[in-house]
């Protein structure tokens, strides 16, 4: 994972609120956006920014990629050229 990549939090190590908003539980089905990536290894190197203004910091074991920051551009043009075909 990267920056810009947009992950979910399933470990629940660090519980189920909406800082730590765990996939499928009490708050639902949030995402969030990996907003920095901290390249020395230690705990909680990934920095997320949740989909419900929240953020937080968190272990690779912690988090789970939903889509790549690629996917997520190739997915935005190709719905702008769809747009513009229609």
């Amino acid at each position: 994972m990267t920056t810009g990549d947009k992950v979910k939090y399933v470990s629940g190590l660090w519980g189920d609120t909406s800082i730590n908003p765990l996939w499928g539980g009490k708050h639902g089905e949030i995402a969030g956006i990996v907003t920095y990536k901290n390249q020395v290894i230690l705990a909680c190197n990934y920095s997320v920014k949740w989909d419900n203004g929240q953020h937080n910091s968190y272990n690779s074991e912690d988090i789970e990629l939903l889509e790549s920051l690629v996917a997520q551009e190739i997915n935005k043009m190709m719905e702008e050229l769809i747009e513009e075909i229609i």
